[in-house]
């Protein structure tokens, strides 16, 4: 969670207190045409309405998210026991097949 009102330096449609979204956001705008990027997210961090659904729609139809890797709890214990995802993708283009969060 984002703590020191740093989700205020973002556009107003994707500002929320949790700092995945803004981390994804910002990797997004970072990225340049045809870069590829490769992130870890919490699980969960793209279900949902409101704004996990605008970030997520953004994802979609500006990168070509083409993987999804889960993995378990354990794989950053002992510093955190979250389920986590691996997230591949491309920016550029969107992504063409249905995915199901």
């Amino acid at each position: 969670m984002v703590s020191n009102n740093n989700e205020n330096n973002f556009p107003k449609t994707y500002r929320t207190k949790e700092s995945a979204g803004l981390f994804l956001i910002l990797m997004i705008h970072l990225l340049k045409i045809e870069g590829r990027a490769a992130i870890v997210l919490p699980d969960g961090s793209l279900t949902g309405d409101g704004v996990k659904q605008r970030i997520r729609q953004k994802l979609l139809e500006d990168c070509n998210l083409h993987t999804i890797v889960r993995l378990p709890n354990s794989v950053f214990q002992p510093y955190a026991s979250v389920a986590t995802n691996l997230l591949f993708f491309d920016k550029g283009k969107p992504t063409q097949k249905n995915l199901v969060f």
